[in-house]
């Protein structure tokens, strides 16, 4: 399982005849004319674009043989390849992909803005709620985000989007346990009782991400994950998409982040006190695979094929 995400920040204007729309399909095509937000059209883009250098990576297929289809809830798969999953999720800056042998969600969100126990009122069960509300008022923020992403992160997991509703199920026993020191352990949950389904919850950190330089060290670098995206944008060719020539471990390196401190039916994971409090971002995926080794893994826009940034 292999969890991408990839920076628009410095991404150029989406137009018609913007080059690597032609490596779409005809149906993300009219779907990106439509959007009249820029941050929309880049968002779109970027999520086909992403799923379709993996597939030519990992499948070992031409872009021409890929074909998407979605299920009667709009869960987008790839037609004839049963044993590829993926799901996308996108917010702000950042397109994420979560991809594997089974099915997959994930959900990453902006920090919320400060009226989230109201959307957490009207959202999620009473208890989510309560517990919510008895957090001192800068850590409500930060809660909930967490519980945003996972519930998310599930319910696309099971492929039927917004009808589960968020409050026909809880993570009110991990919520009520929330660790805001340190821990090393990963997040393992069964929501709503059903066993096997585990979930993973990482906290991003962008002022701190883009500040960092970190030196290149024998070859393999672990970076920032706003770090590298933003870096020889000007000089990619949309032929790449069509050719990938790339090597196999070009421009994907392991991202610096930090994993949330959840604690409850099974562990906690967090990497420095306090960063928690400080993310920016929020990123969870659900899966039945083991997530304990799924790290973040960074692209480049030029390196799927956009190359106007």
């Amino acid at each position: 399982m292999e969890l991408y995400i990839v920076s628009i920040k410095n991404m150029q204007d989406v137009h018609d005849d913007t080059s690597c729309m032609m490596f779409v399909s005809e149906e993300r095509r009219q779907k990106i004319k439509r959007f009249l937000r820029q941050s929309s059209k880049k968002h779109s883009l970027v999520s086909e674009l992403l799923v379709r250098y993996i597939l030519m990576k990992k499948q070992k297929i031409n872009n021409q043989e890929i074909c998407f289809e979605t299920n009667a809830y709009g869960k987008p798969y790839v037609k004839g390849i049963d044993s590829f999953y993926f799901n996308i999720s996108h917010s702000g800056d950042y397109v994420a992909v979560l991809c594997g042998g089974t099915e997959v969600g994930c959900d990453i969100e902006q920090k919320y803005p400060d009226d989230a126990l109201n959307l957490a009122e009207r959202f999620f069960t009473k208890e989510e709620y309560h517990i919510l509300q008895r957090l001192p008022e800068h850590k409500q923020t930060t809660a909930f985000g967490l519980l945003w992403t996972l519930k998310e992160s599930y319910i696309k997991y099971k492929g039927k989007g917004l009808s589960i509703p968020l409050d026909s199920f809880s993570f009110s026993d991990a919520l009520s346990n929330l660790q805001w020191e340190e821990s090393k352990d990963h997040i393992f949950l069964n929501p709503n009782g059903e066993k096997d389904i585990k979930l993973k919850t990482f906290a991003l950190h962008q002022s701190k991400l883009e500040s960092n330089k970190k030196a290149d060290n024998a070859g393999t670098k672990t970076t920032d994950f706003q770090e590298s995206p933003v870096r020889g944008m000007g000089g990619a060719s949309c032929a790449k998409l069509e050719s990938n020539k790339k090597a196999d471990n070009a421009g994907t390196k392991t991202t610096d982040f930090q994993e949330s401190p959840v604690r409850g039916m099974g562990g906690a994971s967090c990497a420095k006190h306090g960063l928690l409090l400080n993310a920016d971002y929020y990123l969870s995926i659900c899966a039945k695979e083991d997530l304990a080794d799924v790290a973040l893994r960074e692209l480049s826009c030029d390196e799927i094929g956009v190359i106007r940034l």
